[in-house]
């Protein structure tokens, strides 16, 4: 990724999708991205998060038990991620009107079964993304839109990812690109970029990948800003000229959802009645400078 902010990109967010083959087990393969994230003050719950077609043609109860993710990739090609020791979900979760419909949008989130060992849960905080307040994601993607500015994003396409099916272990190398953001669609939640980065023959595989923008954050521990690549949206589709993505927001909400079902709202920093809006506002607000 050839950018003066490359270095700030969080590659260990990423992981490949890898699923067990129905009819043959022994052979599993890669269908695009998906990246970690969590939710403050929650943070004893970590979310992975995809596009919903990189399942298509899967049984959905067979999600949880047929998704191979490591608690840690090794990217170096003289270590392997052994496929058996995957990080267990718990549940996953889509957007639904009701129960018969279709998914609403091309989004999953699976929730990290909160029975993993402390150490796995350390391993994986440490490559979580931290979700932002849904109003300034608006208003980042608005500032975006407004002067054409640019996104970036990081996966695992076809081209960086192997499978040694006789170890049963994957070889996998991040790889990045970013682009400009353009007219948005009429679609509530759905963005365009065009002028990709991206120089090989193909996406696949990207689909899932989180979208992007580095910004300089407060941190209150240290009294210091210090620039963090925040997710904005994942990304859905891409072509040699343009690529389309819907906002992170849908994942936020769908997760606040989940969080207040689940009665994770029940604690001392809650008033009664604490509801999703609350939560979704928990977060401090903080004046935005984008970078590019």
């Amino acid at each position: 990724m050839k950018s003066n902010t490359s270095q700030y990109i969080p590659y260990n967010c990423v992981s490949a999708n890898v699923i067990e083959n129905y009819d043959y087990p022994e052979y599993p393969y890669f269908s695009g991205t998906g990246f970690f994230a969590y939710f403050a003050p929650f943070d004893d719950y970590i979310f992975y998060i995809s596009a919903k077609h990189c399942f298509s043609g899967y049984r959905e109860n067979d999600f949880l038990q047929k998704l191979k993710i490591p608690y840690q990739y090794k990217t170096e090609k003289t270590s392997n991620n052994n496929l058996d020791e995957a990080i267990i979900f718990s549940e996953y979760l889509t957007m639904k009107h009701t129960e018969t419909d279709d998914d609403f949008e091309d989004l999953i989130v699976f929730v990290v079964d909160k029975n993993i060992s402390d150490e796995n849960k350390k391993i994986l905080k440490k490559r979580a993304l931290r979700l932002q307040h849904q109003d300034d994601i608006d208003n980042i993607l608005e500032q975006l839109c407004n002067i054409g500015g640019n996104i970036r994003t990081v996966g695992f396409p076809k081209i960086s990812k192997e499978i040694d099916f006789d170890k049963q272990e994957s070889i996998i190398q991040p790889r990045g690109f970013y682009g400009k953001i353009a007219n948005k669609t009429n679609d509530q939640y759905r963005y365009k970029f065009e002028q990709p980065s991206w120089k090989e023959s193909e996406y696949k595989g990207f689909s899932g990948s989180p979208i992007l923008e580095i910004l300089p954050v407060y941190n209150s521990e240290s009294n210091k800003i210090n620039l963090e690549a925040i997710p904005i949206g994942i990304l859905l589709s891409a072509t040699k000229y343009r690529g389309e993505f819907i906002s992170i927001n849908l994942a936020t909400n769908l997760i606040a959802k989940y969080l207040n079902d689940n009665k994770s709202l029940e604690r001392n920093i809650w008033p009664c009645g604490s509801n999703i809006s609350q939560l979704s506002r928990y977060h401090s607000r903080l004046s935005i400078l984008i970078i590019h």
